[in-house]
Parts: C-alpha cells; sequence; structure tokens
C-alpha cells in the first residue's frame, strides 16, 4: 500500500520519541527508559506530547489474537484521552499518527484473523515508525515492514506540539 507523506516540523516529537526509544518491554507498564509495551509506549508518547497524563483501560497481552471487540473498544478509547484522533481516510502519513495493525502474521498453514492487535506511531522520518515489541523493546523501523495496517488515526491538537 503507498502511503503519501506530509511533513510536519516538530522538534518536540523528535525529542520525545528519541527519550522513549530503547524502552524495554514490559506488559502494561508506562514508564520512559525502564518499560512499556505497544499500547502504553504510544500512552507514554501522548502523555508526554499533551503534558497530561490519561488513564488508559488494562488489557490482558495479545488481546487482539482472541477478542476483536476488546481490542478495538481499548484502541479507542486510548484514541479519546487526548484531545481524540481522526481516522485518516486519504492514504497519508504524518509525524504523530499512530498505525493499527494486525495481531500477528500468518503462520505457515495457519491463517490468522484480521484482528487489532499492534499499535506504533510515525515518527518525523518519512515513513519511519517507533514501536515496541517482546524481544526488542521499543525501536524504529521502516514502514516496509510493518504487517498490514488495518488503520492510522491522527491525534488531533498536534498545534499543542509545536511550541
Amino acid at each position: 500500500m503507498t502511503y503519501a507523506w506530509k511533513h510536519l516540523k516538530c522538534d518536540r516529537l523528535r525529542d520525545t520519541l528519541a527519550l522513549w526509544d530503547g524502552t524495554p518491554y514490559a506488559p502494561n507498564q508506562r514508564a520512559r527508559g525502564q518499560g512499556a509495551d505497544c499500547r502504553t509506549l504510544i500512552a507514554g508518547i501522548l502523555d508526554d506530547m499533551f503534558d497530561m497524563f490519561v488513564e488508559i483501560p488494562f488489557v490482558p497481552q495479545n488481546v487482539g489474537l482472541h477478542d476483536r471487540k476488546r481490542a478495538i473498544s481499548s484502541i479507542h478509547a486510548m484514541l479519546r484521552g487526548w484531545h481524540s484522533a481522526d481516522l485518516v481516510t486519504d492514504k497519508s502519513l504524518e509525524p504523530g499518527d499512530i498505525l493499527v495493525t494486525r495481531s500477528s502474521p500468518d503462520q505457515p498453514g495457519v491463517p490468522l484473523p484480521k484482528n487489532p492487535g499492534h499499535v506504533m506511531i510515525v515518527t518525523t522520518n518519512p515513513f519511519e515508525i517507533l514501536q515496541s515489541s517482546q524481544t526488542l523493546g521499543a525501536f524504529r523501523s521502516d514502514l516496509e515492514g510493518v504487517r498490514e495496517i488495518l488503520r492510522t488515526y491522527r491525534p488531533r491538537r498536534k498545534d499543542l506540539w509545536i511550541m
């Protein structure tokens, strides 16, 4: 799938992402440099960007594999916390967008449902994302290697980030 890049100069986002990059993986933790999973990594970054702590609902690890409705609900609840977010339908990406992908790729001979199960944030570098995995913790990667993107959300009030 081809996306169009929308430039947004935001040194604050660049600096905030650098602080979270390398944070070890820790389920349901939300501590910069100490531990986060994919959802809590995004929550922590949004906390920093909007200068406000928002409580997000607890969900068990790998909920997207087992409970589609709960996975979707937890993502929507999370995104409502910081001035909300809009669904992006024009296939554009800009820094700070939140990507929702499949739970995991199909295994040979075992197709898995296309449930939402992983979230990541677009960095200030074109087509680069920051995500968290059990093996690597928070790390940057190219969009090319990302499994199927189900939804893209754009946080509202990004104007608050550019100060």
